[in-house]
């Protein structure tokens, strides 16, 4: 690297539309990009370190001291979020043992979305670093997580993709999933925050979906994918909470948050936690209010959210 010659990096988060958990064990999934990205930019710094900085809306999330040696944190601000670094950095090294060999850096990442919306913000810091070091994301993602790695190929590739596994390998390809009536989709937070990395755990450890459930999966993807319908839409929304509820053996999110709204809620990623997809039955300026007067003061436009 140049002195004084940055290197940057940027990749767009990801919801899961369809396929949370079943994902696991093959059946494919919708992942679409949205257009909070990720930024990552490194300089040269001191000799054999690494300094490290994340930060969301001008506010640092993490500031950290790393020893090239071992990637361990010398100094850290927040241990858990040093943590995943020095286990990211690591396999890295594993992936290319050239890696920060030599030299000193100065690395800043800023997240564009908020960072308890569960938008992929590990999926994008693994992206950005892989392509720094010129390791594949996915290679990388999978010696570091136990998810199923469609996060990080949508973050890869920018664009709504199918993605399941085949055979313990990843399979994803581009969607031209651009619905007609995305302008009456909403985005809600729920106000908590799931953990993605143990909620997987658990389910893998428990339950197990059987191939013709599986299969049932993949075809809601498919029509979800394609259909021009919103009543469609909607409906297909609301069988695949219904199957996965059968598999999970847990209430739904609408039966739990949402009893009474008009229209149709569905989960996105983890089940328990993050962002909704609303398919009101009512213009968006009453659901919107509706969510609102509920306390639910997060409430985005999906057209304007995703990247389509």
């Amino acid at each position: 690297m140049e002195q004084n010659s940055p290197l940057m990096f940027q990749s767009p988060g990801k919801l899961l539309i369809t396929g949370e958990y079943a994902v696991l064990f093959g059946a494919v999934s919708l992942v679409v990009p949205v257009r909070y990205t990720q930024q990552l930019t490194v300089l040269p710094g001191a000799e054999n370190q690494l300094y490290w900085t994340t930060s969301y809306d001008d506010t640092t999330l993490l500031s950290a001291t790393f020893r090239l040696s071992d990637f361990h944190a010398v100094s850290c601000s927040d241990s858990r979020q040093a943590a995943f670094l020095t286990k990211l950095l690591q396999n890295v090294r594993r992936l290319k043992p050239s890696f920060l060999s030599d030299g000193g850096f100065r690395a800043r990442s800023v997240m564009g979305a908020h960072p308890l919306w569960g938008f992929g913000s590990s999926a994008q810091l693994t992206v950005n670093v892989a392509r720094w070091a010129g390791v594949d994301p996915l290679e990388l993602s999978f010696l570091v997580s136990n998810g199923s790695g469609a996060d990080v190929a949508c973050s890869m590739v920018g664009h709504p993709i199918h993605y399941s596994i085949s055979h313990k390998q990843p399979d994803f390809s581009k969607v031209p999933f651009n619905p007609p009536f995305a302008d009456k989709l909403l985005l809600v937070y729920t106000n908590r925050k799931q953990d993605s990395s143990s909620s997987v755990r658990n389910f893998l450890l428990r339950h197990h979906i059987m191939d013709s459930v599986l299969n049932h999966f993949t075809e809601i993807t498919r029509e979800v994918s394609t259909t021009t319908s919103l009543s469609t839409f909607a409906d297909l929304l609301a069988e695949h909470e219904i199957l996965l509820k059968s598999v999970l053996k847990q209430p739904t999110v609408q039966e739990t948050l949402f009893e009474g709204f008009p229209g149709v809620v569905k989960s996105l990623g983890a089940w328990g936690g993050d962002f909704v997809l609303a398919v009101p039955d009512m213009n968006l300026e009453e659901a919107t209010e509706w969510f609102l007067n509920r306390g639910y003061n997060t409430v985005l436009s999906f057209q304007e959210t995703i990247l389509l």
